[in-house]
């Protein structure tokens, strides 16, 4: 079976930010709203041709461009962890923690079938937090007080730290 990154960003990963779309191999979200960043996951690559052992997640800027990357390998996450030892895969062997995509003409599951995205949807979901307030601020509890500050947000601050390079 072919790559079809819409299935697998929108079925598979089941990735579910505001205002996201495939587009190409890629997923695109806008998880702010009026937010001039983007996140953007795709796959990652490995020496071999479509050959992928990880998901690559960045923060574009819509007038600058990237401003940060970070790529999370499936090895890390775990996610073929119970695909591998069932097939005797060790992290020595050709395949162990990667999926292929092969020839569009041939039948069968998809090239990440048995994977577990549990750990990898979270870390994505996590990274995304790092840049996005899209966590609801938690309930206060009566006679509870809280430290406010008034620096900026964490997108704002790295915005700010690349204009004084």
């Amino acid at each position: 079976m072919a790559l079809s990154p819409n299935a697998f960003f929108t079925q598979e990963l089941a990735l579910t930010f505001d205002n996201g779309a495939v587009v190409g191999n890629s997923y695109y979200a806008a998880p702010a709203p009026d937010s001039p960043l983007l996140l953007r996951v795709s796959f990652q690559s490995t020496i071999r041709h479509g050959e992928y052992g990880g998901l690559r997640l960045s923060i574009v800027h819509a007038d600058r461009g990237p401003i940060d990357e970070i790529v999370l390998s499936f090895a890390d996450q775990g996610t073929f962890s119970t695909r591998d030892r069932t097939a005797g895969r060790t992290d020595r062997s050709d395949g162990y923690a990667v999926f292929r995509d092969f020839n569009p003409r041939t039948s069968g599951p998809a090239p990440w079938a048995g994977g577990d995205w549990t750990r990898m949807k979270a870390a994505v979901t996590r990274y995304a937090n790092l840049w996005f307030s899209t966590r609801p601020t938690p309930p206060r509890t009566a006679g509870a007080t809280v430290a406010r500050t008034t620096s900026p947000p964490l997108a704002e601050k790295a915005a700010a730290h690349g204009r004084h390079r």
